[in-house]
């Protein structure tokens, strides 16, 4: 793995992130590494946020971003 990945406090990135999204629906909040590999997919291709979770669908290549 690589060793820039280690550096990053995730554990308590996650913790901050999942509080940001709290709702009484029970909906679940997907875990922030899924999250910034989708954003970092969308950056680069330009895609719209239904173009982008469709592209992650329906491409091999781009799944193990996520």
């Amino acid at each position: 793995m690589d060793k820039k990945v280690n550096r990053i406090p995730w554990v308590e990135l996650e913790k901050k992130y999942v509080k940001k999204f709290l709702n009484n629906k029970g909906n679940i909040v997907q875990p922030l590494r899924m999250a910034l590999d989708a954003l970092l997919i969308q950056k680069k291709y330009g895609f719209s946020d239904e173009e982008t979770i469709m592209q992650i669908q329906e491409n091999p290549y781009l799944q193990p971003f996520i």
